[in-house]
């Protein structure tokens, strides 16, 4: 692969821009109420994130979903929007999945010796085509499709994931996170839990043999044992003490708890000789 030369870093810059670019004049034109400076936000969000969440999709396999992550930043910062609300999860989600994607395209075709430049170009043209071309699509079936996305829809075009996506976005734009998650709200415990979980994981992380050496003790029965799977069940405790939340709590750490879980039989399988 080293004959073949690499994409230079500006042909991606010239994407982003381009892309930046037509992000702002369109939600500054269209009224959704999503400022400049929150689309900067989520995009900037998504470039933390998308390394860590590439190194865990490269270990486990298991892309963790950030959507409502998302959907819960942008209720505390745009409340009362539920259109900013989902351009801004929009923003933010797809551009960390979609880099996460791309990164894995790239890798496979740097194992099938295919040109950095030919996977550069076969990744951006087909993209522009579909973006065109599903626009249009979309446009005709939504003035042309008689009932179209309603229940009654005599072909069954009923548009399940955009009621899906219309009902996140009452939930947390509409209504907001503060009914919800505040002190006094119905699901306030949900934030408690989820700070548990949060230093469930980052104890497991530190007491994994992989991260510690051998000579420092880790082997207390409850607080710092180096089998993760104490650490597991209180977190799944925690988890089925706040199911009845809104779709945050399940879908969250119902990721990360699978990552936990993944890793462990990785673990098992590859390197029977650690002491986990």
């Amino acid at each position: 692969m080293q004959y073949y030369p690499e994409v230079p870093l500006w042909w991606y810059g010239i994407i982003g821009i381009i892309s930046l670019s037509f992000l702002c004049i369109t939600i500054k034109i269209i009224p959704t109420r999503l400022p400049i400076w929150a689309a900067v936000v989520a995009i900037l969000l998504s470039f933390i994130l998308s390394i860590p969440l590439s190194i865990l999709m490269a270990i486990s396999n298991q892309q963790i979903a950030t959507q409502v992550v998302f959907e819960l930043i942008a209720g505390y910062m745009l409340p009362g929007k539920p259109i900013a609300n989902m351009i801004f999860k929009a923003v933010g989600y797809m551009t960390n999945f979609q880099a996460t994607k791309f990164a894995a395209d790239l890798k496979l075709g740097h194992y099938m010796k295919v040109p950095p430049r030919i996977m550069f170009t076969i990744q951006i043209v087909p993209t522009i085509i579909t973006c065109i071309w599903v626009t249009l699509i979309q446009d005709w079936m939504l003035n042309n499709i008689e009932d179209v996305c309603t229940p009654q829809q005599k072909q069954h075009f009923i548009c399940p994931g955009s009621t899906i996506f219309a009902t996140a976005s009452v939930i947390f734009g509409a209504v907001g996170p503060q009914r919800l998650f505040n002190l006094g709200a119905p699901y306030a415990t949900c934030l408690t839990h989820l700070a548990f979980i949060q230093l469930t994981i980052c104890l497991q992380i530190l007491c994994s043999p992989l991260v510690l050496p051998h000579w420092i003790p880790c082997t207390h029965p409850f607080l710092l044992p180096r089998s993760p799977l104490p650490f597991l069940h209180l977190a799944i405790h925690q988890h089925s003490r706040c199911i009845r939340c809104t779709r945050i709590y399940t879908s969250v750490f119902g990721d990360q708890l699978q990552f936990l879980d993944n890793s462990w039989i990785y673990l098992q399988l590859c390197h029977p000789s650690l002491p986990l």
